[in-house]
């Protein structure tokens, strides 16, 4: 192949494996400083209400990891890689200007050089503001080159560093927590659309920046993960006229409902040996917006409740506003009758399951 007519092709990162072509392009690349825009959706279609009709507190930042560099004979360009960020691959530098390499990139590669360009980011985030960045995803005037895009939340931090070394960024809806992974980007394409797309089988189709017109008015929808966001419920229980003869168990049985959906069904116990109050707290177990119903179905061997069954509470968002709560008070019935309870845990083995409270039940024993 002759290495002239590899330099007719341009570049498509995000979501998409790098394809080099052959065809020429129809209009001389324009390269000038401001000539391109983009448009960042965050989520897909069906994800836009939730994050548009929660409180989500968003961004959408761009950071500039290398410079557009026109090339001298063809309608193309290279990259020339900004101060302190360089790409490595198998241990050895990556030559952005060198088509010769360009050539043998995968979206793979792409990937790895994403998070390394994150690694320089965030490990020194006071020295590293973003190049460009938008509250809504739109971004206009931008510089032609080689960008690293991150949307995120008002968490802070908002990025994590996992233990196999990929960073992250988090944005939490009311319901949900989005996970995004630093992407690539470069402008201009001869792709409009620069998300990729997934043929009948799902198979994914590579985007090719083969032949065409330049094109500098691009956009792309970001794929995050999407998972529940979870919030802390306590119960706390006082006893009253406490009978010092024995422990004393009571059991709860917790039920949660989000949009008319059975999310949260399981039984707690605590088990007092005085008169005293105590809270167990269910943290992270119950999904944000859930209305949660908390019934004392056992107040305790001789026991009765004082007062009324607490009305359904609501799982609090942010959930950094706090908690949901709900109070019983029980005292000492007219009979006396001794009782005592256990609240079982089990550990699967990989085969089966194992009890492992078993000293538990020899004291009660």
């Amino acid at each position: 192949m002759d290495k002239r007519n590899i330099r007719r092709a341009g570049m498509a990162l995000l979501a998409g494996v790098m394809t080099l072509g052959l065809a020429r392009s129809a209009r001389a690349i324009d390269l000038s400083d401001g000539s391109c825009s983009l448009t960042i959706k965050l989520v897909s279609d069906e994800q836009v209400q939730d994050i548009t009709g929660s409180e989500a507190v968003y961004a959408v930042d761009l950071y500039r990891v290398a410079r557009a560099v026109a090339d001298p004979a063809f309608e193309t360009y290279s990259y020339e890689m900004e101060e302190g960020f360089a790409f490595e691959k198998d241990g050895e530098a990556v030559d952005m200007s060198a088509y010769e390499d360009l050539v043998t990139l995968t979206n793979d590669d792409y990937k790895l050089f994403a998070n390394q360009a994150a690694e320089v980011i965030y490990s020194d985030i006071d020295n590293h503001a973003p190049t460009y960045t938008s509250a809504d995803g739109i971004f206009k005037d931008i510089d032609p080159g080689l960008y690293m895009v991150i949307a995120h939340g008002d968490e802070d931090p908002y990025y994590e560093k996992d233990e196999e070394g990929n960073w992250t960024a988090i944005l939490n809806s009311d319901e949900y927590v989005y996970t995004y992974k630093p992407e690539l980007i470069s402008l201009p394409s001869t792709v409009e659309d620069m998300t990729g797309a997934y043929d009948e089988e799902g198979q994914f189709i590579p985007i090719t920046t083969a032949g065409g017109e330049w094109i500098y008015d691009l956009k792309a929808t970001l794929k995050p993960s999407q998972e529940v966001r979870y919030g802390d419920l306590w119960i706390t229980k006082t006893y009253t006229g406490y009978d010092t003869w024995s422990p004393v168990t009571c059991v709860f049985h917790i039920t949660a409902e989000l949009k008319d959906k059975v999310v949260y069904d399981n039984y707690v116990a605590m088990t007092f040996d005085s008169a005293d109050t105590e809270t167990v707290k269910l943290a992270g177990k119950l999904p944000v917006n859930a209305v949660v119903t908390v019934t004392e179905e056992y107040a305790g061997a001789g026991y009765r409740q004082v007062g009324v069954t607490p009305r359904p509470v609501v799982i609090p968002v942010p959930v950094e506003d706090g908690h949901a709560e709900v109070t019983f008070e029980n005292t000492r019935g007219d009979e006396v009758i001794h009782g005592y309870g256990i609240e079982n845990h089990f550990e699967y083995n990989g085969t089966s399951w194992d009890l492992d409270n078993k000293e538990e039940w020899k004291k009660a024993e």
